[in-house]
Order: C-alpha cells, then structure tokens, then sequence
C-alpha cells in the first residue's frame, strides 16, 4: 500500500515540475535542452574543450579518484542529497583557486530572477462582454415589467420577478450605488478586485553557488585605475543607484553585484550546482530546472553590467566638445554553467542567451554526463568542470574587471 501512496507522490512531482518549465519557464523565456548557434557553441568550446597539462590532468585524476570512492561508498550507504552534494563540493574545492568563491545554499536576490514575459496585444474587446450584458438586462426588465391594466383585468395580480442569477450578475458592472443603511453588503464575488499574485518563478537557493571572491574582485579593479577602498566604493555605488524596475514595480539596483541576499563574498556568478536525491523520489528533472533559473539569474547580472558598459562608453567628451567612441577589447559571450546531480549521476551544462524578435530568450544546452560509479566518466567529468572553474577566475574575472574599470575610469573624467 505504501508503494501505491508513493507512486502517487511522484506522479503528483513530476506533473508539478513538469508544469513548472513548459509553462512558467516558457513564460519567461526559458528553455531547457537548446541547441545554441555556431557562435555560441565556439564560445562553449573554447571553456569546455581548454587544453589541460599533463601535470594538472594528473591532479585531476585524483581528486576525480576521491569523488569515485566517495560515490561508490554513498550508493552503497543508501545517503541523502546533502551527503552527495558534499562530495561534490570537496571536488570543487579541491580544484578551486583561491580567487573562488563557494557557497552553500544562499539565497539570491529576488530582482535578478527572470520575469513572466506579457503579450503586448490588446484583447479586451475579446473580453468585454458589457453591451451583451446590457441587452441581457434590458430583456429580463421588458418580462418582468408590470403589463398593461387590460392584462392585469384577465391574467391577474402581477407575479414578482425574480432576481437575476448570479452569473449574469458576475458578468455585469457592479452596483455603485450607496447601500441604504439597514442593507446587508453584497456579495464579495460582486466586487471582485485584482490582486497582484507573485512571480510562480521560484527565487534562486542553488545547493552551491560559484563566483568570484569579492575580495580577488576589488583587488584586481584596485590594480587598474583605484585603490581598494575606491574599488570597494565604486562597486557599493552601482548597487546602491537606483533605476526603474522592467516590472514596473519599486526601483532596482543599478548593477547587482553581489547575487544573494546577505553578504557572502560572492561576487559575479558564472556556475551553480543543484541536487537532488538519489534513493528517495526527487529526480533531476527538477535539478534543471532550478539551474536554468539560476542561470538566467546570472546572465541576466552579465547583461546588466554590458548595459552600464554601453552607456558608460558609447561616447566621451573630449576638451574639444567631439565625441570619441570607446571599444571594449575583451568583449566575451555572456555564458553561465550549471552542474545537475542525482545521487552519483551528474550533468554539466552551459546557458547563454540570445535576441528572437527582440526578446532576450535564455537557453540551456547540455554538454556532459557522468556516473559517479564508472571512473572514466568521472576522469572526463571532472576535466570539464575544472576547465570551467578556471574560466571563471580567469577569462570571465578579467572580463569582468576591465568593463567594470571602463566605468570607474569614466566616473572619475566627469
């Protein structure tokens, strides 16, 4: 019996979940399982496919050894999600440079999640069913209106009309007018009012997060053009300016630098890792789905930072009052990562983005498998994943660092 009520469970998941990404991701623009352009592929090839030396490749190798024998041990201990993911974050520890950040379930900013994206078409004529209604009315009146005295002598005393139903009430204006003082109020469906409902897009808790240090941050900013207090200001500053929010809604940060709610260190996230349970129902369906918001999350700090950029340097004002346009040498593809688990399987995957009909739509398409109980696989896995990790301290930092320099240095000429 408890194996029927189970199977009812994850039916009732999977449905939930499934739902989730084809009708709210969609909504969003978000899109798992894509296949990205060539040039977007030649940018994924050239973090995923990095050539590796022999020496690093045979640190690789036993770091790739541990996360085999801890998965082996953890299948075999029937373990929890949590026990899993621990061995993964030992591997990226291990891997990781001192420039990287890592962090266990922090809990990102609500404003830099991707938005349920509205039609712009004007179909309230479809909808408005107030002239319908008024000949609806007008009809009851006309049947229920007294007759003439000739009817009345030969059909009798006039019945009393009954009152409208409540459908064709709902469908109707409501009834304005002042209740008189010994009435009782109408019906709350009478006046039905718009309540704003939340985003049913779940705000980001990646089981880990991955960024830069925000300390290996301001340090390489301070090494270009600013001391360290400058450069923690400057980046204080660009959290702190305030524009109008695309949902209409409070004001946002200028540029999000810090993802997550609290103060943790992190700074600019290119990867994240979700997991799932290996033994208990949970699949990593779900996993991908929390990672491509995650993700969009991500690319959408990347996108933001190449806005401030493209104001910050489409033109500068020389002494002579021309304008000169600025070019930005390492312009780089924005690109975020996400590693998916269940149990010992896992999958790496690359999420980028691009403009259908002006829309920014964000997209996610996977690039390696791996099963923690076959050790070539792991080997392989694990190669990628560092390739990624010094990506992330390296190319994407110094992206980072110089567009973020070609703001500051602008700010101090005004």
């Amino acid at each position: 019996m408890s194996s029927e009520a189970d199977t009812v469970r994850s039916q009732r998941s999977s449905n939930s979940t499934s739902y989730y990404r084809y009708k709210h991701l969609a909504a969003a623009e978000v899109y798992i399982h894509t296949d990205p352009p060539a040039d977007i592929q030649t940018a994924i090839n050239a973090v995923i496919k990095a050539k590796v030396s022999k020496e690093r490749h045979a640190e690789l190798r036993i770091i790739a050894q541990e996360l085999y024998n801890g998965c082996k041990n953890a299948v075999k201990a029937a373990v929890g999600e949590d026990d899993f993911i621990e061995l993964f974050r030992i591997a990226l520890r291990a891997m990781g440079s001192s420039s990287l950040c890592l962090r266990a379930n922090a809990d990102w900013r609500v404003e830099i999640k991707p938005t349920i994206q509205q039609s712009d078409l004007n179909l309230s004529f479809l909808t408005d069913f107030s002239a319908m209604a008024n000949d609806q009315q007008q009809e009851v009146n006309e049947a229920s209106a007294p007759p003439r005295k000739r009817q009345q002598q030969h059909d009798g005393p006039t019945p009393i009309s009954p009152r409208p139903s409540m459908t064709n009430l709902s469908d109707s204006a409501p009834d304005n007018r002042p209740l008189e003082s010994n009435s009782m109020p109408p019906p709350p469906a009478l006046y039905p009012r718009k309540v704003e409902e939340p985003s049913p897009i779940k705000t980001p808790r990646p089981d880990i997060s991955m960024g830069t240090q925000d300390t290996a941050l301001i340090s390489a900013l301070s090494s270009q053009i600013l001391d360290n207090t400058r450069a923690r200001r400057f980046l204080e500053q660009l959290q702190n300016t305030m524009i109008p929010s695309e949902r209409g809604g409070p004001e946002e940060p200028l540029l999000i630098v810090v993802p997550t709610q609290r103060p943790s260190g992190l700074a600019f996230p290119f990867a994240v890792v979700e997991g799932k349970a290996y033994s208990t129902g949970k699949q990593i369906f779900e996993a991908e789905n929390q990672a491509a918001v995650s993700a969009a999350s991500g690319l959408k700090i990347q996108l933001c930072l190449n806005e401030v950029v493209k104001r910050a340097t489409t033109t500068t004002t020389t002494t002579t009052g021309s304008d000169v346009p600025l070019t930005l040498s390492n312009t780089a593809t924005p690109l975020f990562f996400s590693i998916c688990t269940e149990g010992p399987y896992h999958e790496l995957y690359a999420h980028y983005t691009h403009i259908e009909d002006g829309v920014c739509k964000f997209n996610q398409t996977l690039l390696e498998i791996c099963h923690g109980m076959l050790l070539k696989s792991v080997v392989d896995f694990i190669v990628a994943v560092d390739n990624v990790l010094r990506w992330g301290t390296g190319q994407f930092l110094e992206s980072v660092v110089e567009r973020l320099g070609m703001v500051a240095r602008r700010g101090l000429s005004n």
